[in-house]
């Protein structure tokens, strides 16, 4: 869900998506460290490969 969320390729943010993951998240430790885990791979991704929306919707 974390990739769809932050995929460069989408016109718009998805806000219900997004509160689906923060739903998510709280709802476990293991969920938050996960997620964190996602998110930064997110980060480090080549946005010339990627692209610089991916990278901003990640944040």
């Amino acid at each position: 869900a974390i990739e769809k969320a932050t995929d460069g390729s989408q016109s718009s943010e998805d806000w219900a998506l997004i509160m689906k993951i923060c739903d998510y998240v709280g709802t476990r430790e293991e969920s938050a460290k996960e997620a964190l885990k996602i998110i930064r791979k997110r980060l480090h991704l080549n946005p010339n490969q990627h692209g610089w929306r991916t990278i901003g919707y990640t944040l």
